[in-house]
């Protein structure tokens, strides 16, 4: 069943929400609980892109630590990331969270993302194999 999922389309919808999280971001002056929630999904957003496109195939985990720990990014960026998860997952130390660097970070790296999405297999036609497996269900 796996061939039939179009890592092509789950690419894109995680670009989309990537893109409207980077976008809400921008717009955000101070740091509250709410600002890092959004930045949270924004980082979540990345690392499964960064898995899909590194991995080709489906993610079977969405915990946000194992997604990060299965992509190369290391650095500053990788410790602002870390930080916004435990601030959350804590809530505490919110408001020293750099959202305005993570957004910068994710705003560079939207155009090579995008790029890297078109070599993504669409996958195969599940209709008939739906068909058949329904058929077998009812036992028709």
């Amino acid at each position: 069943m796996e061939q039939h999922y179009s890592l092509k389309s789950l690419g894109y919808h995680y670009y989309q929400m990537l893109i409207k999280n980077v976008k809400k971001l921008e717009t955000m002056e101070q740091v509250g609980i709410m600002e890092v929630k959004v930045c949270i999904q924004a980082i979540r957003c990345f690392c499964m892109l960064r898995n899909l496109l590194k991995h080709r195939k489906l993610v079977k985990s969405l915990q946000l630590s194992t997604l990060l720990d299965r992509i190369p990014i290391e650095g500053r960026v990788a410790e602002d990331f870390r930080l916004a998860i435990a601030s959350k997952k804590h809530c505490t130390g919110i408001e020293e969270v750099p959202i305005h660097s993570i957004h910068d970070f994710l705003n560079k790296q939207l155009p090579g993302i995008e790029n890297e999405l078109a070599q993504l297999p669409i996958g195969e036609n599940a209709e008939s194999l739906l068909n058949r497996e329904i058929w077998r269900i009812l036992q028709v």
